[in-house]
């Protein structure tokens, strides 16, 4: 079973973040400050077949990951294939980037600085 914690701006930053929406996603209503920005699927719709590869060499041992999407749903598959996977326990961001911005948090532009 996978960990989920209700998102809220305040613990943010006890997390490494990782923003697995897509780009039309980042674009549209921008990202967390200091996310990292991994799409879970690609454009089209498809899984990203780096997901795991590039989620692992990204990952800050020192912190715990925390994965978040449009309304937590993305993030939780996500969770359970990196537990399955790595063995890692990420932390699933429920509500999502719309529970966040129905907080009132106020995200920065998307500029491009994501990996796939």
């Amino acid at each position: 079973m996978i960990q989920s914690v209700m998102i809220s701006q305040d613990i943010l930053k006890d997390y490494q973040v990782f923003d697995i929406r897509n780009k039309n996603e980042w674009r549209e209503s921008g990202v967390i400050e200091g996310a990292v920005l991994l799409s879970f699927n690609l454009s089209n719709g498809s899984p990203n077949p780096d997901f795991i590869k590039e989620f692992q060499r990204l990952r800050d041992e020192n912190k715990t990951q925390a994965l978040v999407c449009a309304s937590g749903f993305r993030s939780a598959s996500a969770t359970n294939l990196i537990k399955a996977k790595l063995n890692i326990d990420a932390i699933n961001l429920k509500g999502g980037m719309h529970a966040l911005f129905d907080q009132g948090y106020k995200s920065v532009p998307y500029r491009g600085q994501d990996l796939v």
